[in-house]
């Protein structure tokens, strides 16, 4: 059952929404069902902490509370339904043994590696064969015509950001794993060439913090983290000199409209949200910020249990990295979840299975239910 979950691990990077909505929801279908056999096989239901018992249970109830409200309910139970997936691959895979944690992983990293590839391809072959598809079928589709002429690749997902936000989780992880470090160039260079400005702040960000902390982080990662920032920099500066509507002082504007526009809805829907579901804005079909959007959807119920879950996951986290046997593995597990986390508070990969549910599975495998952090530990 396990080289099953490895396969729907493996694969979900590569179906993307929304152009394969009818392939996600059977892989969600599927994900659930198996994950549902998998607990019924088990002699005991995967356990937890009782902080994390709680924190999961309250920020689930909130999610159903919602859904009664949401004026598109279809959409609202599907939704529910991808974060009940997200909860038990969360249970499932942190009740796995060492030796399991650890080839999940490697797992997570062959298909950034994976990815990686794919993307460096389309960035030397892959434009033009899209741009000859457009011609070809008369496609009139100003983003992705914005995305070949910057260059900026995004196969196998949908848009550059939405990869950046993948691969900055997959570089921390490949760390952790001694035998896949000699990787990590081809996963960076993937990176780049996303040029999302947003998920490589997030990475340098958390990179800083966690060299301030303990400084178990060698000093040529963080001069490796300084080159990437300058070259972010650069990128950054490349992309304003573009007066299109995809430069980046145009998106900051448009984050910004975002914001203001959700904002909007929470005061016109102060106390459960608009709804499971039911979140949609004039031009974005998300808030770019992923808080703001759980806050809008969901009310403020649904944000403070998720902070609540969140801050109990990196308590929990960080007494496991302290006291585990592969530190380092841990360490790389906790840093991929802190740059994702920080990399929503600009963008949506929370929201987007292809990302959300590898963030479940990380937080997962950071986790040991059989290890709970001393009360005296802050």
């Amino acid at each position: 059952m396990f080289i099953v979950l490895i396969i729907f691990i493996f694969l979900r990077p590569f179906i993307c929404s929304p152009g394969s909505a009818d392939i996600n929801l059977i892989y969600s279908a599927g994900l659930s069902a198996f994950l549902l056999v998998w607990i019924c096989l088990k002699d005991n239901f995967p356990v937890t902490t009782k902080p994390l018992s709680l924190a999961l249970l309250l920020f689930f109830s909130a999610l159903a509370l919602s859904l009664v409200n949401s004026q598109d309910k279809i959409s609202g139970a599907l939704m529910l339904g991808q974060y009940l997936n997200g909860f038990l691959l969360f249970l499932i895979c942190q009740n796995l043994t060492p030796p399991r944690k650890e080839e999940m992983v490697q797992c997570l990293v062959m298909t950034g590696i994976c990815a990686s590839l794919l993307a460096i391809h389309q960035y030397f072959f892959g434009f033009q064969d899209m741009l000859d598809y457009l011609k070809t079928n008369q496609i009139d589709d100003p983003i992705a015509q914005a995305f070949i002429n910057e260059r900026r690749v995004f196969a196998p997902f949908i848009t550059p950001n939405m990869l950046g936000g993948y691969l900055v989780m997959m570089i921390p992880l490949a760390y952790g794993l001694k035998n896949f470090r000699w990787f990590i160039p081809l996963l960076v260079i993937a990176l780049l060439m996303t040029k999302s400005v947003g998920a490589i702040f997030s990475l340098c960000l958390v990179l800083l913090l966690a060299y301030l902390w303990n400084k178990q982080i060698k000093i040529y990662v963080l001069l490796g983290m300084l080159a990437l920032l300058s070259t972010t920099i650069v990128t950054l500066f490349l992309r304003t000199q573009t007066t299109a509507w995809h430069s980046p002082l145009f998106s900051v504007q448009m984050r910004w409209d975002y914001w203001m526009e959700s904002i909007g809805i929470i005061k016109d829907h102060p106390w459960v949200g608009i709804g499971l579901g039911s979140f949609d804005l004039n031009n974005s079909r998300y808030a770019h910020n992923s808080y703001l959007q759980l806050w809008a959807q969901s009310g403020p119920l649904a944000v403070i249990t998720f902070l609540i879950l969140v801050g109990t996951i990196l308590r929990a986290g960080l007494c496991v990295v302290k006291a585990s046997a592969a530190p380092l593995l841990a360490s790389g597990a906790l840093i991929a979840l802190m740059v994702f986390l920080i990399h929503n508070m600009i963008d949506f990969t929370f929201f987007l299975p292809e990302t959300g549910l590898i963030a479940a599975v990380i937080a997962g495998l950071l986790l040991n239910p059989q290890r709970s952090c001393p009360r005296s530990a802050a």
